[in-house]
């Protein structure tokens, strides 16, 4: 499971001449899912779907086709490099689990410069 923000992987997507599939929301959660037969990995999918939906995510979306998926993953694990030349720091950083909530709080605060 990765957490990527929104305004990023849209940098990511045009990069590649690619589209990201999500239109709303601020932040996107990326997750691979893999089980024993198709109806195992739907079933899981339906579960987190349910998850996030009571969490308050407005839209779930599943990789329809093989195609689809190839493009998430090329969005996602080359985004350093599309990123590269707008960046001064590194995209990896160390957060505590716990502390995730605060870095991107105050991340965003001095983003906008709030």
């Amino acid at each position: 499971m990765e957490y990527v923000e929104h305004d990023i992987i849209e940098i990511s997507a045009r990069h590649f001449g690619m589209t990201w599939l999500a239109k709303v929301g601020n932040a996107h959660l990326v997750l691979t899912v893999d089980g024993m037969s198709d109806d195992d990995v739907m079933e899981q999918c339906q579960q987190i779907a349910e998850v996030c939906e009571a969490y308050g995510s407005p839209e779930t979306l599943l990789a329809e086709t093989r195609l689809e998926e190839e493009n998430i993953l090329k969005m996602r694990n080359e985004l350093y490099g599309a990123l590269m030349p707008q960046l001064a720091e590194s995209l990896d950083l160390a957060v505590p689990p716990a502390r995730v909530a605060e870095f991107l709080g105050r991340r965003r605060t001095h983003r906008e410069g709030v």
